[in-house]
This record gives structure tokens, sequence and C-alpha cells, in this order.
């Protein structure tokens, strides 16, 4: 039996998020500035050490000249938050929080973290409480912020989608596809073959601007099958991995230069492993790609069954 979450009074929850913003506002140890798909944002934390764990998979957006803005969401870390007003009933499955609509509040509590997200639509600012550094798990440090992002991005029309992007000449190719497909593997072995790479798992896609992939973190999580395929690799037994196995891959130490901020989408593949030997594609001919509409683009990227193997 399913029991539906209890949302948290809309009263409450306005004082939570006024006092998590203060908190947010107060003078830290570290402050770094980013810019991610043109969304200013920066961390603020007290303990050196996230800098090492969390936020190498946003070195390549590092801009402080986004401190001067206001930024779109706020990370602070190794803080105590101030006293929640959501009660144990208000807690999905999943970790997300059902919210009084009229609030305007999107949160959701990671409990493996834990890691706290809130974001306010009317205010365009959301924050991530990171409550210490040793226990963010290994999808956290791979894709830091991405729940926030995701909702401010999307308030802006720039869709964060499930996909890899690899570039070349100045343009992108969107690699989308079920997860096990070879997304991971085809985009990092693309990198080490000179090709430029956005991103493995997540990107951003802007489809009312050319459209536009535009990048979100430099890391990647592989598997043991495609370690064994990229074994130029090399990774340290210390790597952080996943209960499930994946390990943590950081991509600025292979190819910080081959890591650009954007690039016009070109087209979409949707690879396949197969275990052969050659390699076979097959041209979609549902419409043209010399000038998709957005929907087109985005009904492709989440489509639930693979082409023929690429």
């Amino acid at each position: 039996m399913t029991t539906a979450a209890v949302p948290a009074r809309h009263g409450d929850l306005a004082a939570f998020v006024a006092a998590l913003a203060d908190r947010a506002e107060e003078p830290a140890a570290l402050r770094r500035g980013y810019r991610l798909a043109g969304v200013p944002l920066e961390i603020r934390c007290d303990d050196p050490r996230l800098e090492r764990a969390l936020l190498r998979a946003l070195a390549p957006r590092r801009d402080d000249g986004a401190l001067g803005a206001r930024p779109s969401f706020t990370a602070v870390a190794t803080r105590p938050l101030p006293d929640s007003p959501f009660p144990p009933s208000a807690f999905g499955a999943k970790g997300e929080i059902a919210v009084d609509a009229r609030a305007g509040l999107a949160a959701v509590f990671c409990f493996d973290g834990p890691v706290l997200s809130v974001y306010d639509s009317a205010q365009q600012r959301g924050w991530v409480w990171y409550a210490g550094v040793e226990g963010v798990p290994v999808a956290e440090r791979a894709a830091p912020l991405l729940r926030p992002l995701r909702w401010s991005l999307a308030t802006r029309g720039i869709e964060v989608v499930h996909a890899a992007a690899v570039a070349a000449e100045g343009r992108a190719l969107l690699i989308a596809g079920r997860g096990g497909a070879g997304k991971s593997t085809l985009a990092v072995a693309a990198l080490a073959a000179g090709l430029e790479l956005l991103g493995e798992d997540y990107v951003a896609v802007d489809t009312a601007a050319g459209p536009r992939v535009h990048a979100l973190f430099a890391s990647a999580k592989l598997d043991a099958g495609s370690l064994a395929r990229l074994p130029w690799l090399d990774l340290p037994p210390s790597a952080p991995r996943e209960p499930g196995g994946k390990v943590l891959v950081d991509l600025v130490a292979r190819g910080a230069e081959r890591l650009p901020a954007s690039r016009p989408l070109a087209a979409i593949v949707l690879p396949r492993l197969t275990g052969a030997d050659a390699t076979l594609h097959t041209q979609f001919r549902g419409w043209g790609l010399e000038a998709p509409r957005p929907k087109e683009i985005l009904s492709l990227i989440h489509i639930s069954e693979p082409t023929r193997p690429y």
C-alpha cells in the first residue's frame, strides 16, 4: 500500500526558505563562482575538501565573475540547516518532498548524503545543502547540483537531458539512448580519439538557440564493461565507486582543453553495444535534421527503443 505524501504548510515553507537564504549568505572560508549554460551559481563552504570531492566535475565551468551577479542558486556545505518544516509524511519514495503548489517551490532530499535541494521559482533562486563532504554519494560527485540546475534551466527554456555529447569542427553530436546503450563508452572513447566532449551522462539542450548543446559536468561514471573497453584510463584502486560498481572518472585530467562550454547541435545518434567488431549505422528518416523542431529533438532524445546498432 502506498501512502500519498502530505505537503508541508505554505507558511512554514516560506519561513524555511527565508532562513535558508539567510544562512547561505553567511561568510564562508571557500567561495567559488561557476557558470553553466549561462546560469551563474556559487559554492560556499567551510570545508576545503569539498573542492576536491565535489567541485572537480565543475572545474571547466569555473567563472568567478559569476560572483558579481545574482546567483541562480547557491550550494553550501557543513553548516547546520534551519529547522525543517517537512514532516516524515512529506517525503516520497525517492526523497522528493511534497510541497504546497502555491509556494512555488520544488524540493528533494537525498537520504544517502544527505543532500537537500530547494528551488523557488518565484525568485528563480535555489539552494543545495550538503551535511558534510565525506558522505556525498558518487552520483552527486559526478553531477553536482543536478536537480536545482534542471529546475533553474527549465525556467529559461533549456532542457537538461540524459544523453552524452561530443563535438568536432565546432559542431556537436548528441548521443541518446537507454541506460546500457553505450553512451558513456562512446563519449569517453571519442575524447581519447581527439574529439571534444560536452558530457557523457547529462547535457543541457537549448532548442531555441539553433539548437545548442551546453556542457554541465566534466566527469564520467563507467561500469566494468566500459572500463574493459577503455584500458588506457588506468584508474587507481582508490577511485570513488558506487555501490553498484560504477567508477567515477575525472575527465579534466584527461583532456581539459577538449571540454568546451557549448556547441551548436548538428546531429543525434542512438548507439547500441553489440559486441561485434564492425560498426554499423542506419540513418533515421522520420524527419530531416536540417531544421528540427524543439519537440522533435526532445522526443528523439527520450525515445524508448534504440535504432539498429551503431
